[in-house]
Order: structure tokens, then sequence, then C-alpha cells
């Protein structure tokens, strides 16, 4: 997701900040970072896919395994918790071949990788079948171990939803929410740098940068003290007063 930070700078807590009360801090720091995108209404979708997985349960050198099982096999509990914690690190280390259906839905719609979200799947259900136990003998060693092996037909689903970039003024209310919540957690010590964030993130608006120039910059001549003034609309109104007169007097 996008982040950006309107205030580059964040505080350390110290020792009497209450760390845990809320999300605000972060290990000990103000987090300033917000994201500035956000769930297009309508926009999720929640989608549906049936994979085959295979599970492999090695027995090792002190065991029979499965061997020594009834049926020769392994309970369905234990290979299912096996599938479960081997598919949990397959849907994140391999995101993008988990999340294809999820990924065409979007892309067909023209949108940009960065501009949807596939979340990281969550399995349904588990189903078992072609149950079977291998003896398995070590190459050079001739020990032999035991493998449980099973077909799993797993059932997942991933949600899924387009991001549209917020205002800034939503940004900027969310930012001065997050200093506020960091300020009532604060010790006496850190509250005036927080107070400097809140000056900077709870503007009461935003406030465009203008395109036409800066007022013109002159000395007093009234004076010595080399002070520099801006030079006011009279002033030039008056300058060109004066060079109106004198055109008209040639």
């Amino acid at each position: 997701m996008k982040s950006l930070l309107f205030l580059s700078l964040v505080i350390s807590f110290g020792s009497k900040a209450e760390v845990g009360r809320s999300p605000a801090v972060v290990g000990g720091v103000c987090d300033l970072d917000i994201a500035t995108t956000k769930i297009k209404p309508e926009s999720e979708k929640i989608f549906t896919q049936d994979i085959s997985h295979k599970v492999t349960i090695r027995s090792d050198l002190n065991s029979a395994g499965c061997s020594s099982m009834p049926k020769n096999k392994y309970p369905d509990s234990v290979f299912e918790e096996h599938a479960r914690n081997e598919l949990h690190l397959l849907f994140q280390k391999y995101p993008d071949n988990y999340s294809r259906k999820c990924a065409r839905h979007f892309t067909a719609l023209g949108l940009k990788k960065s501009d949807f979200v596939c979340e990281t799947p969550a399995i349904v259900s588990i189903d078992f079948a072609q149950f079977g136990c291998e003896k398995k003998i070590e190459d050079g060693t001739e020990k032999i171990t035991f493998a449980g092996f099973t077909q799993a037909a797993v059932k997942y689903q991933q949600r899924g939803y387009q991001l549209v970039e917020k205002s800034l003024e939503t940004v900027q209310k969310e930012q001065c929410a997050r200093v506020n919540e960091c300020m009532e957690q604060a010790s006496d010590k850190e509250m005036p740098e927080l107070k400097k964030l809140a000056v900077v993130a709870c503007k009461n608006e935003l406030a465009p940068v203008s395109a036409g120039r800066a007022p013109a910059i002159e000395k007093d001549a009234s004076s010595n003290d080399g002070k520099r003034i801006p030079k006011s609309a009279e002033q030039k109104e008056e300058k060109t007063s004066v060079k109106e007169s004198s055109a008209a007097g040639k």
C-alpha cells in the first residue's frame, strides 16, 4: 500500500510512555506514517480456488513412523496440520502463484498492480485421499525411514479490492488524530516536540502554493536599520501614477 509522510519528524517515547495503549505508538515511536490510499467502494471481491497439494511426513531415523500406525497412515489431523503449515509458507513465499484469479480480474479492468490488492489466501477446507506409507532406504548408509503421504484437495478464498487515493485533507486529518493520540500517552518531557508536530499536522486547512509572484522586497529608505520590507500595493500604484504623469507632460 502507498504511504506518505507529511512530517519527517518522529518522536521516540521514554520509559514513562504507555506504549501498549494505542496503535499510534509502535515500538515506542509515534507512528506518523499514514496510508494515502483507501479501498474503493464496491470494489471488494472474494475469489475461491481449488488446488491439489501433496503432503509428505518423513519419520526420523529412530522412529517407525507411519509403518507402526493403524492402516499404515498418519491421522488426518496430523496431515492437516502439516498441510496448513506448508500452504501458509507457500502463500507468503509465492503470492503471485496463488493470486492469479484475483490478479486476472483486476488487470482485466485495466488496473496496474499498484492499483489493487490481493490479500493472503485463507484456507476454507482440506480433504484427503490416496494415503500411503513408503519405505525409504538412504543411499550409502542403508538406513531405513518411512514417509507417510496423502494428496490434499484444498479450497481457499482470497479477498481482493481496488485502491484509490485519499484527499490531502483526509490524510492530514488522520495524521492530526495520530499526533493527538501520541500526545495522550506522552510524558511532560516529550510534549514540546509533539506540540511542534501538532502545529504542522493539525492546520485548519491546506493552503495550496500560489503561482503568483510574492511582493517585491526592498530596504526601508526612511530608516538606517537595514530592515527589508515588502513593497506595498499603494507604493506600486503611486510609482505608476508618477510615470504616467511624466509621460503625459512630454
